[in-house]
């Protein structure tokens, strides 16, 4: 088998529903009302196939470790928003995350935080930390 037949094979339908729900004949002798009554059988099914995707949940980032969160603080409290510095300090990023590793973990620490800690959320909101933290050039040491 080719993986391109793989598409439009479903193993739940049989051979005469598959090549109707594609649009084939497999008896060339059907009546135009059979033809209809075949694809009547498998449009149930093919509904829910072709639905339109619902929108992402707005995410809550996932849970931060207690060691994690401190690292993030601590880098946070020392290097502010300079990224390229915190990578490169070895004391305060003992796992030594790239930039834009750094970047993912505080942006979803401050999500994090957001859900649990509402109050202290709002003192990082109002200081601007999660829409300076989504900038690119951040990543990029500052001279």
């Amino acid at each position: 088998r080719r993986s391109s037949d793989l598409i439009y094979h479903e193993g739940k339908h049989t051979a005469a529903q598959n090549y109707t729900r594609l649009g084939l004949a497999i008896d060339a002798s059907a009546t135009p009302q059979e033809i209809v009554m075949k694809k009547k059988v498998v449009r149930p099914h093919m509904k829910m196939r072709f639905k339109e995707p619902e929108a992402p949940l707005p995410s809550d980032g996932q849970p931060v470790s207690e060691q994690e969160g401190s690292m993030i603080v601590n880098l946070l409290k020392k290097y502010g928003t300079d990224l390229k510095r915190m990578s490169l300090d070895h004391l305060l990023n003992p796992f030594q995350l790239t930039p834009r590793q750094l970047q993912r973990r505080i942006v979803n620490y401050l999500k994090f935080e957001r859900k649990q800690f509402p109050e202290m959320y709002a003192d990082a909101a109002s200081a601007g930390w999660l829409e300076e933290m989504k900038d690119k050039s951040l990543r990029k040491r500052k001279e």
